[in-house]
């Protein structure tokens, strides 16, 4: 289910015998519900830099090299529509930026809002393909890529830095093309504190009943984390905390008190607090 509020809009036209061109410039701010739940395209202002031709003999529409902005985030845009097979899409999206604006841009509302407040910057890369028809209802497949090198976050309220952030990742909506097959890879995610180290990685499958696989190495300081993140529950705490946790587990945030054993057994992990 897709809502759009269009804000403003400008259009031009050019036609001849075979070909029909336009572009289109427009602002608006875009709602997608799929199953009575907000997608992360919920809430988000869009801004559309469009040129396209149509060919009438092939009822082919072309996106030609375009931009598209969603939020801060402004990527660039180019594909088809073949109206004459299913109304199948192959748009390719992608951007390259020095700061998080490409990733925040796709995250829900409280989450930009609590990232905007660190300064950051690093090669940030995002690369997307939709593909597939939109006939009938259907759900075209969607691939993304995405990524950042060398990048760091400050909290400069106090002064505290996450330095060398590494994070490399794809997104897919699987082969059901829905949210129950979709699935999240981070296979690696790395960052150094002031002091001490974290990496991982993390799988998620099926985001309505989500299978998740973690694996993740810590040392951190307590004193960094309840500064960094503002976090009162830290405040005055000193100390080391060193963690290892591998959690291979299908989780359901319902589940029942008899079955907390069995998503215990899911857990291998190792967690020390020193000074």
């Amino acid at each position: 289910e897709v809502h759009a509020n269009i804000r403003q809009l400008t259009t031009s036209l050019r036609t001849s015998g075979k070909e029909v061109a336009f572009k289109v410039n427009s602002k608006l701010e875009l709602d997608v519900w799929e199953d009575d739940a907000p997608t992360i395209f919920n809430n988000k202002q869009v801004g559309l830099s469009l040129e396209l031709l149509y060919d009438k003999q092939r009822n082919l529409l072309t996106l030609q090299p375009s931009t598209l902005q969603l939020n801060e985030a402004r990527f660039a845009t180019k594909g088809t529509v073949d109206f004459a097979h299913d109304t199948s899409v192959n748009i390719h999206i992608s951007g390259d930026k020095p700061d998080f604006s490409l990733l925040t841009a796709f995250a829900p509302a409280a989450v930009a809002t609590t990232l905007s407040r660190y300064k950051n910057e690093g090669r940030v890369y995002f690369r997307g393909l939709i593909n597939g028809p939109l006939a009938g209802g259907q759900t075209p497949a969607v691939d993304v890529e995405f990524g950042c090198e060398n990048a760091w976050f400050l909290n400069a309220g106090v002064n505290k830095k996450l330095d060398a952030l590494t994070l490399t990742g794809r997104y897919t909506n699987g082969t059901g093309r829905s949210l129950t097959t979709s699935e999240l890879h981070l296979t690696q995610f790395s960052a150094r504190p002031e002091e001490g180290v974290f990496e991982g990685r993390l799988f998620i499958r099926n985001f309505k009943d989500p299978f998740i696989k973690v694996d993740l190495h810590a040392d951190l300081d307590l004193d960094f984390i309840g500064k960094f993140f503002q976090l009162q529950q830290l405040e005055h705490i000193q100390g080391k905390i060193k963690l290892d946790m591998r959690f291979d587990e299908l989780v359901d945030l319902n589940f029942p008190a008899s079955n907390l054993a069995r998503l215990k057994k899911g857990i291998d992990s190792e967690l020390s607090i020193e000074n």
